[in-house]
């Protein structure tokens, strides 16, 4: 926005519908992007089916394209994304009218660009639509991914060694109804907070148990918190 309160367009629009959601991109570890710190990235899903990645320059006056990542059937719903280092990852999900998915783009950033090293489709979910999704780094350097979903459920992938796949690790009969938000607090013991369409809101600690041969098991405490009252107007479940 301008000093005289006027909106000004910084950059083209490269969706070709509407935009369905936008986040920021986590940044862990101590990277150089640019050999800038103070640059951001975020990340957009629309209609169209694509996820477009922007990033925003130290004096945020500025917002350029980077990059589109495409290929998905539907409306794109959930999104997140990680950058560790010069690699960065990317999670959607997406529905259209009788099918629903999601994907995991693995980037990596040389030369200046970002590009895509490949990518991988859950297929584990079934019926299952996901709403939400986040991702934190683990102790082993892993990915470590939750999704909240039309089956009440919230299902932990983990990425694999190969850093080419993620693998189901734990389902969690979380809520009474679709988990609608979800969040990792980017620290370490690992939190995740849920909330879903019963009105709670749920916090749990998840513990990664490193065997000696690289694999984790996952181990998952909860406190849970009702919401007892509704503001006038507001839909019955949180956002």
């Amino acid at each position: 926005m301008s000093s005289n309160g006027e909106i000004e367009v910084v950059s083209g629009r490269y969706h070709k519908s509407e935009i369905t959601i936008l986040k920021r991109v986590s940044l862990v570890e101590q990277y150089i992007y640019k050999n800038d710190n103070s640059v951001d990235l975020f990340i957009t899903g629309g209609g169209d089916g694509n996820v477009i990645l922007y990033e925003v320059d130290a004096s945020h006056t500025l917002i350029r394209y980077l990059l589109t990542l495409d290929g998905l059937r539907g409306s794109v719903a959930a999104l997140c994304g990680m950058l560790s280092g010069s690699k960065l990852i990317i999670v959607a999900s997406w529905v259209d009218e009788t099918t629903s998915g999601v994907r995991v783009w693995w980037l990596e950033y040389s030369d200046s660009k970002f590009s895509v090293s490949h990518f991988y489709d859950v297929t584990e979910l079934g019926n299952a639509f996901v709403l939400a999704s986040d991702m934190q780094k683990i102790s082993n350097g892993r990915k470590l991914l939750a999704f909240g979903t039309t089956k009440r459920t919230i299902e932990l992938y983990c990425e694999s060694l190969c850093e080419k796949t993620i693998k189901p690790v734990l389902s969690i009969v979380g809520h009474e109804d679709w988990i609608h938000s979800l969040a990792f607090n980017q620290q370490s013991p690992t939190l995740l907070v849920t909330a879903g369409q019963d009105t709670q809101v749920k916090l749990w600690r998840i513990d990664a148990i490193i065997k000696s041969n690289d694999a984790a098991e996952i181990s998952v405490f909860k406190n849970t918190f009702t919401i007892e009252s509704l503001k006038p107007g507001q839909r019955s479940y949180n956002t």
